[in-house]
């Protein structure tokens, strides 16, 4: 899979979608959201929320974000990259040891090049640079989790 920053997509906050041949909805993907900053951890989530996922979980730093990921077992991960105590590159190595299906969004606003390389090669599936758009969250879960294979139903 390519490994590329993307683009921007409208977002379809207003609908739930189904896939039609087994009824799944976006209620049902997890989320972990794995940052210092309380600013970003709630950003995120209400994001995620907008969206219409519902399970959502938070770790303030990479140790529990570890801890919380076996714990949850999410579809997709969030992860600061700069962090005390444990970085996210750390998490990162960690979490594909055991999962190389998760879908891993990488997130910092102080990175270069040779980091969002480091990245892709441990196993990440995004580098969103902050500050992001909303509309960023919107194509990342479109692009990874496969919601434009979903349709919407009606609320």
């Amino acid at each position: 899979m390519p490994f590329s920053f993307g683009m921007i997509l409208g977002s379809y906050s207003d609908r739930k979608f189904t896939k039609e041949s087994n009824m799944e909805t976006i209620e049902h993907i997890t989320a972990l959201i794995i940052d210092d900053s309380p600013y970003i951890r709630t950003l995120v989530g209400t994001l995620l929320k907008k969206e219409g996922v519902k399970n959502i979980s938070y770790a303030h730093n990479g140790e529990e974000g570890i801890k919380m990921f076996f714990e949850t077992e999410p579809d997709i991960v969030f992860l600061d990259n700069i962090m005390p105590k444990t970085s996210g590159m750390e998490v990162l190595e960690e979490i594909r040891k055991t999962n190389p299906e998760c879908k891993i969004v990488m997130m910092s606003s102080m990175t270069s090049v040779r980091t969002i390389e480091d990245s892709k090669d441990l196993g990440a599936n995004f580098y969103l640079i902050k500050p992001f758009l909303p509309e960023k969250i919107r194509y990342v879960l479109d692009r990874f989790l496969k919601l434009d294979n979903l349709i919407p139903i009606a609320v």
